[in-house]
């Protein structure tokens, strides 16, 4: 019986992006495995399928955001189902909490600021977050090394901005400028998403679904 692998790394990618929903969704239109992914990499830059004012900012999106939560991370080539409900014109509602699902599987920040910051206020009946309550979550993990990296100031500035820009566009947190944490729900096609998920990974299934949902979607 397999175990989830999720990656543990912390890293400053979200300092690019943050779910950066509309390219994703471009990038899974466009991605194949017919071509190496180095030189699919290039050609999506060259041609700027994204649409983007210079090809480092299409770099960086398609380097620090999309192959390390959608190609590369785990699980392993679960960017094909995603492309497959692309392609069959699934709702924006199921596919953006789907690419949520994944980048909080392979963005341990995204994950454990939820898990430790987002629900314990929600168990509390504290609704209201705003963008301090990330970096105060990053300085705070970095002093006790709960966090294991190294970050200047600027960096944590700006991967907090990343950090809370994500979860607004992920409809973690709503609102305009006074920002809460949404009410949980996960629609019906997401959940039996999950249980594929769980069901082609081959583990057991009671106890990955409470950690998955009780992690992602706290």
């Amino acid at each position: 019986m397999r175990m989830v692998s999720q990656n543990s790394k912390y890293t400053s990618n979200l300092q690019k992006a943050g779910a950066a929903l509309e390219d994703v969704k471009i990038l899974l239109k466009y991605w194949k495995n017919s071509v190496p992914q180095k030189e699919l990499v290039k050609e999506l830059i060259v041609t700027n399928v994204l649409g983007k004012r210079s090809r480092k900012r299409t770099t960086d999106v398609i380097q620090c955001i999309f192959l390390p939560r959608y190609v590369n991370g785990y699980p392993k080539d679960h960017w094909v189902y995603l492309k497959k409900l692309m392609e069959a014109n699934i709702p924006s509602d199921i596919i953006r909490p789907l690419l949520y699902f994944h980048c909080a599987l392979n963005e341990p920040i995204v994950k454990n600021f939820v898990k430790k910051v987002l629900l314990e206020r929600y168990e509390k009946g504290i609704l209201e977050v705003e963008s301090q309550d990330a970096y105060d979550f990053i300085q705070r993990g970095i002093e006790d090394s709960t966090i294991p990296v190294r970050w200047g100031d600027a960096v944590r500035i700006r991967v907090a901005s990343g950090l809370f820009a994500a979860l607004k566009d992920f409809g973690i947190i709503e609102g305009g400028r006074s920002r809460k944490i949404a009410p949980k729900f996960i629609p019906m096609q997401v959940f039996f998403y999950i249980a594929f998920f769980i069901y082609n990974e081959a583990l057991p299934e009671k106890k990955l679904l409470i950690m998955i949902i009780g992690s992602c979607f706290y």
